[in-house]
């Protein structure tokens, strides 16, 4: 039971991830993908 709900809360949070770096690099189209993630990132902690 354990085991199935962190399996099940990787995925939700890897989803979550991607699909936040990915609208990132979509509204700003310039520049490398990686660096957009990153900066997106870092913006969102801070």
């Amino acid at each position: 039971m354990f085991i199935t709900f962190i399996f099940y809360s990787k995925i939700i949070f890897w989803n979550l991830f991607f699909t936040f770096v990915w609208d990132c690099t979509r509204r700003t189209k310039s520049g490398s993908s990686a660096t957009l993630a990153c900066s997106c990132i870092l913006g969102s902690r801070i």
